[in-house]
């Protein structure tokens, strides 16, 4: 709407304006038409030149779409909807399959608190870059939350996602090694199947595939518990 008060102070200051030149002159012979048509151009310039400068400047608080992470560099929740929704409609209709990868970085809540944000941050860094490291070109990844990362990949199956979890173990061990000062650094990864036959929406997916990362973090968990149990031996026979 603020786009058409200018338009129609226009118009309506026109209208005013012919008006006025249509007027008959006064009985004394003076025609004021003339002073008061400049005197009104004055003040609709610059009304309009006040709405071109000021009114057209955006509020930094409102309306700015945040679509980047500014410590990753990666997309952001947002601009990650606005990329994948797309791609799925397209997946549809050419029928292909994709996959949703949803990735969270393990004990970061207790890294900051024991090493703070700063270093925190800098694992969430390393962590991305192993991930990006992990994908294709054509994939999409993006910060989802504090400790998550998330990745579309497009013209993939489930059947790929041995693979992609070797190579981000690969290179998160990898970026373990490049740290300053290596932390308790470790990830639990989900993955979730786009069927264009029946398909999903974006967020079930990722409701998805963040169910398979909590499965497969109690099956992590259930090894370790088992390889730290120590094995007992045989009881000799009476």
């Amino acid at each position: 709407m603020k786009h058409v008060y200018p338009i129609i102070s226009g118009v309506v200051w026109t209208v005013v304006l012919l008006i006025l030149y249509r007027m008959p002159i006064g009985a004394q012979g003076a025609d004021w038409r003339l002073p008061l048509f400049l005197a009104i151009s004055w003040v609709l310039g610059l009304v309009l030149i006040a709405w071109v400068v000021f009114g057209r400047q955006v509020d930094p608080t409102k309306g700015i779409l945040i679509t980047v992470d500014e410590n990753t560099g990666l997309a952001n929740r947002r601009a990650f909807q606005g990329h994948v929704e797309p791609l799925l409609k397209a997946a549809v209709r050419f029928v292909e399959k994709s996959l949703v990868v949803i990735l969270n970085i393990n004990n970061l809540d207790r890294i900051i608190a024991d090493e703070g944000d700063e270093v925190a941050e800098e694992i969430v860094i390393h962590v991305a870059q192993a991930f990006l490291d992990s994908l294709r070109g054509s994939d999409i990844l993006a910060r989802y939350d504090k400790d998550e990362l998330v990745a579309f990949l497009p013209k993939a199956s489930a059947v790929f996602s041995e693979t992609v979890t070797e190579r981000i173990m690969m290179n998160v061990a990898a970026q373990r090694r490049e740290m300053e000062s290596p932390q308790d650094l470790n990830v639990s990864i989900g993955y979730a199947e786009f069927d264009p036959v029946a398909p999903q929406s974006l967020d079930y997916l990722i409701r998805q595939a963040y169910k398979d990362m909590i499965r497969s973090m109690g099956e992590t968990n259930a090894n370790s518990d088992s390889e730290d149990e120590p094995s007992r031996e045989p009881e000799p026979e009476s």
